[in-house]
């Protein structure tokens, strides 16, 4: 697969993962939420609820957002360079703070009875995942730096 196929590939990923995360938080969390049990006969908590996810999705977008700048230097072919380490870095850093975010949240939502062990358990599960994205795309940005530290090496020995 050339450069060109890839950086198209990986933006049509970007915007079916937009396009899916519009519809989890524009239609599924707010009629999930209606149906669960801590909402079910208190509106404030389940608005306060769908605040907290909705401002909980933001730095997913923002995630979308850098990684549609890498996919163009991918096309360009400037994969490996520092402006993209940094890229990968930040995306580290917003999975790891929203992840830290939902945590929280979650926990003190449970304490103030607006939360079910249910919703904590998947609270878990995505941030377990939330973790292993953050790690994933540190290592990542690390091994971008190395390969565009090599490629400079390089570019300067020609």
């Amino acid at each position: 697969m050339n450069r060109k196929n890839l950086s198209v590939w990986l933006k049509a990923m970007i915007i079916c993962v937009g396009a899916c995360g519009a519809l989890i938080y524009a239609l599924v969390l707010p009629i999930t939420a209606g149906s669960l049990e801590p909402f079910a006969n208190d509106a404030a908590a389940k608005y306060l609820w769908l605040i907290f996810l909705w401002v909980s999705g933001v730095p997913c977008y923002a995630v979308l957002a850098v990684s549609w700048l890498v996919c163009g230097d991918i096309e360009k072919d400037r994969a490996f360079t520092a402006k993209n380490s940094k890229r990968l870095k930040i995306i580290s850093i917003l999975a790891g703070a929203d992840t830290l975010f939902l945590f929280l949240g979650n926990i003190a939502l449970l304490i103030f009875k607006m939360n079910n062990l249910f919703m904590m358990a998947f609270c878990v599960l995505v941030a377990f995942l939330g973790i292993v994205l953050s790690v994933a795309f540190a290592a990542l940005s690390h091994l971008v730096a190395r390969a565009a530290e090599l490629q400079e090496e390089c570019d300067l020995t020609i």
